[in-house]
């Protein structure tokens, strides 16, 4: 008979633990069943090392265990459980134990078991588990998805399987001492609904972000970036224009000073730096990094100008971003004019290097001003006036009525209910005002997102816009990731133009993109778009056909075809059939195709065609594995 001695540390449905051994034999493994209702649950080992007991006293400390009653048996009623020694049947410890009820979808093939544990400013927690987990819960706040995770936290309550789940960083949005409806849902076989209440979000407890942003520098936006007082931990920040993002970059906390972020906006030569909106904010939870100063790209723009003659000013000016294609430069001397320049900048420049000759002759420099574009330059020790007026933005109609920026709450609310299938009306209370967005992607593509939030699940109707002329419509309903709406799914928004659908001359085109009848999506302006790509694409293929060049031309008018240049898909589809296809049905394929631009393309592939039936060495068969090399001549 043994003789057990024993603690129990807490028993409870989520946790019984406490250790066991055998004092005539302390070396012996004791094994306890778990009971519910006098029949045996579970068993457990008192292996587990006890760091508490003194093992002067204790010759063994491996003598703990850990368990808990299986969450199958939690159903709302009490149970009677007991701890007994499975060889001798001796009851340790019994108790009436409390339990909650976590069968989440009862009668379903596929039982889902959690526990909302409850929602603050700090976040949101609890744990959902099941024969098919882990699996994805979300979190919805006012009927938007704001979040979703992977229930992979492991916790006590399922050994097998980590069940436990947290929101940590809820929206900034959100915490504007109102009460806000809070739901988590499990995506299992059928959605299920783990828990909902309303938490009121203090404005004193939102997530803000610490630091500053330095002004633009060389095609650079540099700064820090920390929550709150804590410098270690990293942030994912996002750069806004005209409220799209377009840009992440993570802070470094190792970095002297920590927090130290770069934004490289070279490449971003499409954007009208001087004029846009320029935001920063936490992703995902969207808190301002605000910058302390006017604008981080006009205030990073200074020059200088001297006086090379009395007749000609060398201006020497830098500016924190891309200029734009065509800049007006004007300078001044009190109230007298000296001129007026336009001048046509470099692709992606960040400075100039002029010589100007000035309408008025002058003899010292030290009262001159320039403005770019009307904007005033700094000009060190002369003057310090980065002043401008209120920026104009969005159109002057209403069509369908106002824009919404993508981050307002309403616009995340409207795409969730989409993506969903619960698209209600919104009443007498709705207004039919829109959200979205569009970007110009080199060398060919405009794509973007537009959703008309009275109506989202009728598409909204776009008009793409070229040098002031509607030329095209389309609806916006393709899958698309919204993400300017930090929307984290993909909703039926998005639409798709193709410049090279269009006859455009060789040259820079203003284009812009509206809600058909006047609602212009951001950036709300036309945007100066270079079609010279265009045009040389087919050129090129046409001369290297000529010259007999079809191996090479095939190359060039695939990638171009892959970038979107349809105008040479006709060539592509040729040189392609050339290249590869049945040299035996070559003679047919050219007789029955209509193929731009001119007899010359034909008849050099042609003449390729007896060039490689006339040759002994090469099997027809063959020839359309091997791509053709290039030659010389073409007939």
């Amino acid at each position: 008979m043994s003789n057990i001695s024993f603690k129990i540390s807490s028993f409870t449905v989520k946790r019984i633990t406490g250790w066991a051994y055998d004092t005539d034999d302390p070396s012996k493994e004791i094994f306890l069943n778990i009971t519910v209702d006098g029949e045996a649950i579970a068993k457990v080992a008192c292996n587990i090392q006890r760091k508490e007991l003194d093992s002067s006293d204790f010759p063994n400390t491996q003598i703990g265990f850990n368990t808990f009653v299986p969450i199958d048996y939690w159903t709302g009623e009490p149970l009677e459980v007991a701890i007994v020694d499975a060889e001798t049947g001796l009851v340790l410890d019994q108790a009436l134990l409390d339990t909650d009820r976590v069968v989440l979808n009862e009668g379903a093939r596929q039982l889902v078991y959690g526990e909302f544990a409850g929602a603050s400013e700090d976040g949101v927690a609890g744990w959902v588990t099941g024969e098919r987990g882990p699996y994805t819960v979300e979190l919805e706040i006012d009927g938007a998805l704001v979040a979703s995770t992977e229930a992979n936290v492991i916790i006590h309550v399922d050994k097998p399987r980590p069940a436990g789940f947290l929101f940590r960083h809820l929206p900034h949005a959100f915490f504007d001492d109102q009460s806000h409806h809070f739901r988590v849902i499990v995506r299992a076989e059928t959605p299920v609904l783990i828990g909902e209440t309303d938490v009121v979000l203090p404005a004193s407890a939102a997530p803000t972000l610490q630091g500053k942003v330095e002004p633009a520098r060389d095609g650079r936006i540099e700064g820090t970036a920390f929550y709150g007082d804590d410098s270690t931990r990293s942030v994912e920040l996002s750069l806004m224009v005209d409220g799209i993002e377009i840009d992440r970059a993570s802070t470094n906390p190792a970095s002297e000073p920590p927090g130290h972020f770069v934004f490289d906006i070279r490449s971003h030569t499409t954007t009208d730096w001087m004029d846009a909106e320029i935001e920063f904010a936490a992703y995902p939870d969207g808190a301002p990094l605000r910058y302390t100063g006017e604008h981080p790209v006009r205030d990073g723009m200074s020059g200088k100008a001297e006086l090379s003659d009395p007749q000609t000013l060398h201006v020497v000016m830098t500016c924190g971003a891309p200029l734009p294609a065509e800049v007006t430069i004007a300078a001044t001397h009190g109230d007298v004019t000296l001129g007026t320049w336009p001048i046509a900048t470099d692709a992606g420049a960040t400075s100039l290097d002029l010589s100007l000759p000035l309408e008025t002759p002058l003899i010292a420099s030290e009262q001159i001003k320039l403005t770019v574009d009307g904007r005033p330059v700094d000009l060190p020790g002369k003057n310090d006036a980065r002043k401008s007026g209120p920026r104009q933005r969005g159109s002057t109609g209403r069509v369908p009525g106002e824009y919404v920026r993508p981050s307002d709450g309403r616009v995340l609310r409207r795409l969730t209910e989409l993506m969903r299938g619960t698209v209600r009306p919104e009443g007498e209370t709705g207004h039919p005002d829109f959200s979205g967005s569009w970007r110009f992607v080199a060398p060919a593509t405009i794509e973007g997102w537009a959703v008309d939030l009275s109506s989202p699940d009728d598409p909204a109707e776009i008009e793409l816009i070229i040098d002031g002329v509607p030329v095209q419509t389309a609806f916006a309903s393709g899958l698309v990731l919204a993400r300017e709406a930090r929307a984290g799914f993909e909703v039926p928004v998005g639409f798709g133009f193709n410049l090279a659908d269009f006859m455009l001359g060789e040259g820079k085109h203003a284009v812009s993109a509206r809600l058909a009848g006047g609602g212009l999506l951001p950036p709300h302006r036309p945007v100066a778009v270079d079609t010279s790509a265009l045009i040389d694409a087919s050129n090129i293929v046409d001369d290297l056909v000529l010259a007999g060049r079809v191996a090479e031309a095939y190359l060039v008018a695939r990638r171009a075809t892959r970038l979107g240049l349809r105008g040479v898909l006709d060539r592509a589809f040729a040189l392609d059939f050339a290249l590869r296809a049945d040299w035996t049905h070559y003679e047919e394929f050219l007789d029955g195709t209509e193929i731009r631009p001119s007899r010359d393309f034909a008849r050099v592939l042609r003449a390729r065609f007896h060039m490689m039936m006339g040759r002994t060495d090469i099997d027809p068969a063959a020839a359309p594995k091997a791509p053709m090399c290039p030659a010389s001549t073409g007939s």
